[in-house]
């Protein structure tokens, strides 16, 4: 009896950590955001201004380590200076936690505080089994982020 515990919770485990894995091998690369809602009444759809990106590094176990990742914000304007900030998440089941964002300073330029302000929360992951994804914020609905691969 004892043997099949064990083994039970054995396989409980390498159940819910394939998941993870799953996820972040579709997660891995550069998806370009299309969409984000902010406070339920802010949409941003027009990026004629610059391309954000995020950028997913590739890990080779999810659910055991905190990830890296690449926030980028290229400016069409030549006069302003591109922003690249990294950040640190974790996945657990279908949801990815923003634990630490790392702005990159830039001296003598004033530049928004975009990167706390969108990513440094947790967020429910939708159509990560396409090149179509919708990060929903978990404790309410005003921030959702969309990004296609």
């Amino acid at each position: 009896m004892r043997k099949i515990i064990i083994f039970l919770i054995l396989l409980i485990t390498f159940i819910g950590c394939k998941k993870e894995n799953v996820i972040l091998r579709k997660l891995v690369g550069i998806w370009k955001i299309k969409e984000y809602t902010r406070a339920g009444a802010f949409t941003k759809t027009n990026f004629s201004d610059g391309e954000m990106t995020l950028e997913f590094i590739k890990y080779k176990k999810a659910y055991t380590a905190t990830i890296k990742g690449v926030f980028k914000l290229d400016y069409t304007d030549v006069t302003k200076v591109d922003i690249v900030d990294t950040f640190q998440y974790q996945i657990k089941k279908d949801e990815i936690d923003i634990t630490f964002v790392q702005n990159k300073p830039t001296v003598g330029v004033t530049r928004p505080n975009l990167t706390p302000t969108l990513l440094k929360r947790r967020f429910k992951i939708e159509g990560y089994k396409t090149d179509e994804i919708k990060l929903t914020r978990i404790d309410s609905t005003d921030l959702y982020i969309k990004a296609i691969k």
